[in-house]
């Protein structure tokens, strides 16, 4: 399995959405995680097909029926959004987005977990927010949750990027090539 973490706004909805593109001709599954988050606005500037998006009933329902390999809550504002990824998309050939508390608990219960982190300054990261359109409180409370929860994942992954300063073409092509090599392992 190959996971790719990343603040808000780091670019991995951007990033998953060229990886799409690739999948089927290199041999990887792009897999996504399940959350109770609501959608963004249409005139968001990012993707929303990155998640599967369910009620927190069935979230609930699924996570104590054993479907999810990785459980996280963040707390909001408008109360409490779960994320979960689901242990069917856990191959090895199976690429996903997550966060630093499902990439722990992933690191102890997947064998051979490859992880790729994309790293960009938190001031860039609030600015891509904001230009995106997103409500300036939930952004600041991202940003200062993002500090934090991130603290410390650049010792534990495999492959950093600069995100930040990196070109989206050439970001998509590093991790395009970890993918395969990993694949050839």
């Amino acid at each position: 399995m190959i996971v790719i973490l990343g603040a808000s706004c780091s670019g991995k909805d951007t990033l998953f959405k060229g990886l799409k593109q690739f999948q089927e001709s290199v041999g990887f599954n792009c897999k996504m995680e399940y959350t109770t988050r609501p959608k963004r606005n249409v005139s968001a500037s990012c993707l929303e097909d990155s998640y599967h998006f369910i009620s927190k009933k069935n979230y609930v329902e699924a996570s104590i029926a054993g479907f999810f390999v990785s459980n996280f809550t963040v707390n909001t504002q408008e109360g409490p959004w779960y994320y979960g990824i689901a242990s069917e998309d856990t191959g090895k050939n199976d690429v996903i987005l997550t966060n630093p508390t499902s990439f722990y608990q992933l690191k102890e219960k997947v064998p051979d977990l490859c992880s790729i982190y994309l790293k960009v300054g938190q001031r860039e990261r609030l600015i891509r927010m904001l230009k995106r359109g997103d409500n300036i409180h939930e952004s600041y409370r991202r940003s200062v949750h993002d500090e934090g929860h991130f603290s410390g994942v650049s010792q534990n992954v495999n492959y950093i990027i600069d995100a930040e300063t990196t070109e989206r073409s050439d970001i998509l092509n590093k991790v395009l090539e970890i993918i395969k090599n990993r694949i050839n392992e």
